[in-house]
């Protein structure tokens, strides 16, 4: 497939039509395999090549091929809430989408924390919405700081501390609130109410844990990266 693709094999006008029935191909084996490493895998070596190598497809046709991810991938969430390997896949097309500057970052992922948002306010106990939450948090951090560092001077140390507080605070909102809304849920739970409760409370302070420990520490060390 490599070759093909390299090689310039297909023809650049088929390009994008041979990405896409690719593409379309895997959703079988993902449906059927929950957290299928190996397709979602060949998933995004199919749509990174087009970036990585010099394929002969205008600009306009990759961003076709990315906003139709985005858009399968956005649908895909709303009903595979514990497929961590299609989240990390959304959030690799997120961030390409970003790089290639397709969307704002900005607006982008801070509706992806709303969105989010309210999955964890659905479906509780699910370890890989909160992971996934992390990802994005960490991926706006970095959007942030690398947006710092295109003016002169160097990444201000306080208006990132500012930042990361501000997020924390939002987060301890957050986990307040679904805790809330879980205990109103609780009727529909019966007698594995307690179980539920117990596992997103467990879920809920790694969450605030790495906020509180590492989140913080990781982004000043690629502040101070930049910076030299």
């Amino acid at each position: 497939m490599e070759k093909a693709i390299t090689s310039k094999l297909i023809h650049p006008e088929r390009m994008t039509n041979f990405v896409l029935r690719e593409i379309m191909s895997l959703e079988l084996p993902i449906e059927r395999y929950s957290n299928n490493y190996h397709a979602w895998s060949y998933r995004w070596w199919l749509v990174n090549h087009l970036f990585l190598h010099e394929v002969l497809m205008p600009n306009a046709e990759k961003e076709i091929i990315l906003q139709a991810e985005l858009s399968s991938t956005y649908r895909w969430m709303q009903t595979h809430v514990s497929d961590f390997s299609g989240m990390h896949y959304r959030h690799t097309i997120l961030m390409l989408s970003i790089g290639e500057k397709y969307s704002n970052y900005q607006t982008v992922l801070e509706e992806e924390l709303s969105e989010n948002e309210g999955r964890l306010a659905k479906y509780f106990g699910h370890e890989s919405l909160w992971h996934y939450r992390r990802n994005i948090l960490y991926a706006l951090g970095l959007q942030i700081i690398n947006e710092s560092c295109e003016h002169p001077g160097v990444p201000d140390q306080i208006e990132l501390s500012n930042w990361t507080l501000s997020v924390k605070l939002q987060e301890q909102k957050l986990v307040a609130h679904i805790n809330s809304h879980l205990k109103e849920s609780s009727k529909s739970f019966n007698n594995s109410y307690d179980e539920i409760r117990g596992l997103n409370e467990k879920l809920a302070t790694r969450h605030l844990e790495w906020l509180e420990i590492h989140f913080n520490n990781i982004l000043k060390r690629h502040c101070e990266k930049l910076s030299k």
